[in-house]
């Protein structure tokens, strides 16, 4: 049997072209511990942008890349250096809101956070489950066909009985 090579690790994705601000999202992906991906052209996001964890867009880049208008991700952050403290203050939020970023960080103020995201972005998670078995005990206990209401998937029913 031949062995499928492995998929390639998944990266945060920088998308950036600014050295200082480029500079430091990679010092501090490098105090995570964290493995990174750059484009340094809006354009060239696209390869990894459904791939990522983590998307990081730099403001110098945030219009041409809300031009190019991306599938929506929840998590995509904005980061820049030293931007406005207040939501809607900087012009940046509203290509922001267009490529679907929660939130936006200013550098060196929000270091300690962009640091915490860059670890969490890689960390393998398990997803704990119930499960259920039924044995039956004879012929004709329904042993096959009571635990039918029971396939529901973890979020409940979608609509009514399956």
């Amino acid at each position: 049997m031949d062995a499928q090579p492995a998929p390639p690790p998944r990266r945060p994705l920088l998308v950036t072209d600014e050295p200082a601000l480029l500079d430091d999202l990679l010092r501090l992906a490098a105090a995570a511990t964290v493995e990174v991906a750059v484009a340094h052209v809006a354009a060239h996001a696209g390869r990894e942008w459904p791939r990522a964890p983590l998307v990081v867009v730099g403001t110098d880049l945030l219009p041409a890349l809300a031009e190019l208008e991306p599938d929506r991700r929840s998590d995509v952050i904005v980061a820049g250096r030293d931007l406005a403290d207040s939501e809607g203050a900087d012009p940046a939020w509203n290509a922001a809101l267009r490529i679907g970023a929660r939130t936006m960080l200013s550098l060196p103020r929000d270091e300690t956070l962009m640091a915490e995201l860059f670890a969490e972005s890689v960390e393998t998670r398990t997803v704990r489950s119930r499960v259920v078995s039924v044995i039956g005990g004879r012929g004709g206990a329904g042993a096959s066909s009571s635990p039918s209401p029971w396939r529901w998937p973890a979020n409940g029913p979608a609509s009514g009985w399956p």
